[in-house]
């Protein structure tokens, strides 16, 4: 036993393989929800300014 044991490479890489796929995941579901809040925030607005619009135009109308 004069020589040390090889470090075991599969066992690192496969780790380091999963850590990376976890944050991938990990990251791809945040922009998911950042998306969906920033599209339910322009509905919001849309029906905003849709209301107004109709208000604007019943007023014009009159």
């Amino acid at each position: 036993f004069k020589q040390k044991p090889p470090l075991p490479w599969l066992a690192i890489t496969t780790s380091l393989g999963i850590l990376v796929i976890a944050l991938l995941v990990g990251h791809i579901f945040y922009a998911a929800m950042a998306r969906i809040a920033k599209v339910e925030d322009d509905y919001r607005e849309m029906m905003e300014l849709k209301v107004r619009a109709e208000a604007a135009d019943v007023a014009k109308s009159q």
